[in-house]
């Protein structure tokens, strides 16, 4: 078009001021059309930070004429609609992560999800993990997300079973007599646990199953129950057998020699005439009708089998008097400490 109206020029000079004007607004709109005013409006997460116009279309040399930069984790978008162009800029903000006994920080833009959040750091998870957060949540800045790791395992631990201790009568021993039949022994028994763990470190212990391995085996102690005989009073001074004791309780006392002789003649107080075998007790300690069996503690000397039959005011606590058959056999054993096994 500009070449036909420079041919027109020349064969008409009158018309070269009007069509060299003319020639220039068409250069112009021309120029215009290649170099388009834009109207450009920038945004920081929602918010206008900048305003203006320019021939400029690129985004570099926008954000560069508005002097904003970019970080390496930001986001941005640009609409251009016409002359209106449009950035969106997305500051990225850190968020830290603790597992495994570390903590990590990413940055991430607004409406990232935990989820997102969590693959952008390469922090691995299943579905037994606690996460401190929902994984489809929108992190927020300076959030923290914690990830317990969660296992549960089955452990088994061995532990004993006490034996019991039961008892027999048998008369094959003598009253009082004890005697162990079998030894106790433990058994044993398999515990199976699920225990839970959260970062290795145990927070349930579940008892799933017992298993008994080995049975106890109960201690088992026969009791006499076979009455000794008893002894005539041709017996007295003779001395028991150690089988014949065994089993009896056995009082220490302090023991002092008494006659017919030597007390006149007196009756017991159960109203019988003493005799050789015939003990003066204190019946707090020793029962009237007691069976008994008298003996030095170095077995020296015998008194032998007796019974309690009598009392006597002087005759207190572990004090007996023994009937001898004359005052010369008081004189010669006198007062001396001697054992009293309890026969009954």
């Amino acid at each position: 078009m500009i070449t036909k109206l420079l041919s027109a020029l020349k064969t008409n000079r009158k018309c070269q001021i009007a069509t060299g004007l003319t020639v220039l607004a068409i250069c112009a709109a021309c120029v215009y059309t290649y170099m388009q005013l834009n109207f450009v409006t920038i945004f920081e997460d929602g918010k206008e930070v900048a305003s203006f116009t320019t021939f400029k279309e690129e985004q570099a040399e926008l954000l560069e004429e508005a002097a904003l930069t970019l970080g390496a984790d930001d986001a941005i978008t640009m609409t251009d609609l016409e002359q209106d162009i449009n950035i969106e800029i997305f500051r990225a903000f850190p968020v830290s992560i603790q597992a495994n006994g570390e903590t990590v920080s990413v940055n991430v833009i607004a409406d990232t999800t935990v989820r997102e959040t969590l693959e952008k750091a390469a922090v691995e998870y299943d579905s037994d993990d606690k996460i401190s957060a929902e994984l489809e949540a929108a992190v927020t800045a300076d959030m923290a997300i914690t990830v317990v790791r969660c296992e549960t395992k089955v452990l088994e631990e061995t532990e004993a079973i006490p034996f019991e201790s039961e008892t027999k009568n048998t008369d094959s021993l003598y009253k009082g007599v004890t005697k162990v039949e079998q030894e106790g022994e433990a058994g044993e028994k398999k515990l199976v646990y699920s225990v839970s763990y959260e970062d290795g470190v145990e927070v349930a212990r579940t008892l799933t199953d017992t298993v008994i391995t080995k049975e106890a085996k109960n201690k088992v102690t026969l009791v006499g129950t076979k009455k000794r005989a008893v002894t005539s009073t041709a017996s007295y001074g003779k001395k028991m057998s150690k089988e014949e004791l065994a089993g009896a309780k056995c009082i220490t006392v302090t023991a002092t020699a008494y006659s017919s002789e030597c007390d006149g003649g007196a009756r017991t107080c159960l109203g019988k005439v003493p005799s050789y075998g015939t003990v003066a007790v204190d019946p707090k300690v020793i029962p009237l009708g007691t069976k008994m069996y008298i003996v030095s503690p170095d077995g020296g000397y015998v008194y032998g089998y007796c019974f309690a039959g009598d009392t006597g005011g002087a005759i207190k606590g572990n004090k007996v008097d023994l009937f001898m058959n004359s005052s010369s056999a008081c004189r010669s054993f006198g007062r001396r400490t001697m054992l009293v096994y309890i026969l009954d």
